[in-house]
């Protein structure tokens, strides 16, 4: 069980999908099995299949998918979220 979040991201875990989730743990400072960020805003949990491959590898936020992500592209996304969140949407 992890803590209550108020954005989970799930990732399907395929090869490509190596340098997002590295870019998704060093963004948050997710290390030593973390999967939950101190300020509880971040849970990350990775699922075998999310019935997208060919938008793979693909990241869902709170329900909203992230296709062709790369390392790159989830860093940006990650920024977003957290700039909307200090603004209060």
């Amino acid at each position: 069980l992890h803590p209550r979040v108020r954005r989970q991201r799930q990732m399907c875990i395929r090869d490509s999908s190596m340098p997002v989730l590295n870019a998704i743990k060093q963004c948050l400072n997710l290390t030593d099995g973390k999967f939950t960020t101190e300020d509880g805003l971040f849970s990350l949990e990775t699922v075998s299949c999310l019935g997208a491959c060919g938008l793979a590898p693909v990241v869902v936020v709170n329900g909203k998918v992230y296709p062709q992500m790369t390392g790159d592209a989830i860093k940006i996304v990650i920024e977003t979220i957290m700039k909307e969140e200090k603004e209060g949407n």
